[in-house]
């Protein structure tokens, strides 16, 4: 894991050089650059993950000097392409990882991209070509990030490294940005919060012939394939136990102990159980809240950890921590995105930094395997017309933990854009346009927060197709930003065994119905895990890391809250008017949801975007 950069345009060397010194928390254990002339520069922060000698260094060159990369990530399947690559002819200077992007450039040239399983944020430089490839893994692991003006191309793994790269100029608010994020939490496509720069969409490629335009081009897309009649729930629970025990062995391809997170769910325990049975098992790491009950998941976690003979470090956190650490969260996110949930995050990994270079994460069971309650309502919506006795069936099954969700959503029904109702909504276009400044009411009146998302459903002929398109393709996206800023943040390379190339396979080879076998969510986890998990994480219900925030911001931070949100220092009256800010945090405040938990975590969601975008416009101009 590392930080890449590179200008083309004016003063390149000098300007990547400023990426890389503001990228330093990304590669504290090296940097370096390379230019081929005044206007072309390429940059490199280095984590030292494998092969920790010299010969890793980047960027790196190729033996006859044609070829130069940057690379973030790892290339999991290097092991087998570098036996390929060698039967071909090539030889190796290295053991690293990257240096397979080399070899695999010069026999396969763009087709490179679609063979390494891994997650990856690519610069590669043909000086023979005089063109320049940007690529990131299938599902948007490794961010990269790009401004290009019509003259000149910057890019880097973070947006404050592309501000460095454009002399510390500040590229205004993106109204379409504002309207996603205010919105739904995230942004889509390849959108940011900040005109001009731009996001690399996952799975593709961007192609810049030096001093000319650039080219987008995807080198993998979502392929939804036909339901296998053969396939039923027993084979497919046999086909997960072995991609998801290969997977997480190819995840621990390291030179430096890898460490593992683990709440009371089933992905982190599963990945934790797997690395603990396939090497050396790794030192745990969970997040714990002094408030206990739903935000305690550390006894759960404890045992898991003894279960599989491994170590485990609680690390404790509290309200102080928010108020100490906000500010920096959100600078090391570059921009608001996705939910509470990230400040936990960011405590947890600054304590593992500590001691690791590398973590094992869960992320993606929910997204590939349907662990979100939605999943279980496009289900029951497809059953009721045609498999009335599978529809009856996943009645009997409902949690009540699933019924706020699930309400939520079947209401979503009845609005007049459908799609809408598979990813949560904060606010709505009305809300918004009364809370408003009247500059930024008259921004975004007429734009629409989800024409992304529109884009993602033409393409689907089924409402389940729709639904793993906006969870694979949108939501998964941002979260999937949010852990690599927050781990970054802190020099630690976070991994995700749930979301190798062949775990996704797997998934898009898998009915929807087999997936909810007997209106399960997320069966096939669960039934596969069931020879290696602690009984009794199958007593726990789905959390999602949660956050008792409610209770402090009407507790001990109630002050530091209204200051933050409606005080003379707070940077919302950029966008809001003062009225609606102090109305909305008296109602939070003084609100009877407080007493519903589901109710409140929604209300609670709304302030933490707030505080978020606040923190965000204080240090953005």
């Amino acid at each position: 894991m590392c930080g890449i950069a590179g200008v083309s345009g004016k003063d390149a060397e000098a300007r990547v050089q400023k990426i890389i010194t503001a990228l330093s928390h990304r590669g504290p254990d090296g940097e370096g650059t390379w230019s081929s002339n005044p206007s072309f520069a390429l940059g490199h922060r280095r984590l030292a993950i494998n092969d920790l000698s010299a010969l890793g260094n980047q960027p790196m060159v190729s033996e006859d000097k044609t070829v130069v990369i940057s690379v973030n990530g790892e290339i999991y399947n290097y092991p087998e392409l570098r036996t390929q690559l060698e039967s071909l002819g090539a030889r190796f200077q290295s053991t690293s990882d990257s240096e397979v992007v080399i070899h695999a450039w010069n026999y396969w040239k763009e087709d490179s991209f679609q063979k390494f399983n891994g997650m990856f944020a690519i610069a590669l430089y043909d000086r023979v070509t005089d063109q320049l490839f940007l690529a990131r893994d299938r599902l948007g692991i490794k961010p990269i990030y790009f401004f290009f003006n019509g003259q000149e191309l910057v890019f880097a793994s973070e947006i404050k490294g592309i501000l460095a790269g454009i002399n510390n100029s500040r590229p205004g608010i993106d109204p379409v940005g504002l309207n996603q994020y205010l919105t739904y939490q995230n942004y889509f496509g390849n959108r940011t919060l900040r005109e001009d720069i731009k996001l690399l969409e996952p799975g593709c490629y961007l192609l810049h012939k030096l001093g000319e335009g650039i080219q987008l081009k995807a080198f993998w897309n979502l392929t939804f394939q036909s339901e296998d009649p053969k396939i039923d729930f027993s084979s497919a629970v046999e086909k997960y136990r072995q991609t998801v025990s290969d997977s997480v062995a190819r995840h621990l391809m390291s030179d430096v102990p890898v460490a593992s997170y683990l709440s009371a769910g089933f992905d982190s325990a599963t990945i934790a159980n797997r690395a603990a049975h396939l090497g050396l098992p790794p030192v745990c790491y969970t997040g714990s809240f002094t408030e206990g009950g739903w935000y305690d998941e550390t006894s759960v976690a404890k045992k898991m950890a003894l279960h599989n003979g491994s170590d485990h470090v609680s690390v404790s956190i509290d309200h102080n921590n928010l108020t100490n650490v906000l500010d920096d969260l959100v600078i090391a996110l570059d921009e608001p995105r996705m939910g509470m949930g990230a400040f936990p995050q960011y405590c947890v990994a600054q304590r593992v930094a500590q001691s690791h270079k590398v973590i094992l994460t869960g992320h993606g069971g929910d997204e590939l395997f349907s662990g979100y309650p939605v999943f279980k309502l496009v289900q029951m919506k497809q059953d009721m017309f045609r498999a009335s006795l599978n529809f009856l069936r996943q009645l009997k099954t409902l949690k009540l933990s699933e019924l706020p969700h699930l309400a939520y959503f079947f209401a979503s029904d009845f609005r007049s854009r459908p799609y809408r109702q598979y990813l949560p909504v904060l606010n709505g276009s009305l809300a918004l346009q009364q809370g408003l400044t009247a500059y930024w009411s008259d921004a975004i009146r007429d734009l629409r927060a989800d024409d992304e998302l529109i884009n993602l459903d033409r393409s689907c002929e089924k409402q389940s197709e729709i639904l793993y398109n906006h969870y694979l393709k949108a939501y998964l996206n941002g979260l999937l930003i949010v852990e690599d800023k927050l781990s970054m943040a802190h020099s630690l390379e976070s991994r995700t065994p749930m979301l190798d190339n062949e775990m996704l396979n797997l998934s898009l080879s898998i009915p929807q119905n087999i997936k909810m076998h007997n209106g399960v969510l997320k069966a096939i986890i669960k039934e596969g895990g069931r020879p290696w998990l602690a009984p009794s994480l199958y007593q726990q219900p789905k959390r999602g890391f949660p956050t008792p925030l409610r209770f402090w911001l009407r507790g001990p931070l109630r002050e530091w809250f209204q200051s933050r949100l409606c005080g003379p220092e707070s940077g919302l009256g950029i966008i809001f008017q003062q009225k609606w800010l102090e109305t909305v945090c008296d109602r939070y405040l003084n609100s009877s949801k407080k007493f519903i938990r589901p109710l409140d975590e929604i209300q609670s969601q709304k302030m933490w975007q707030l505080l978020n975008l606040e923190s965000w416009l204080r240090n953005a101009f």
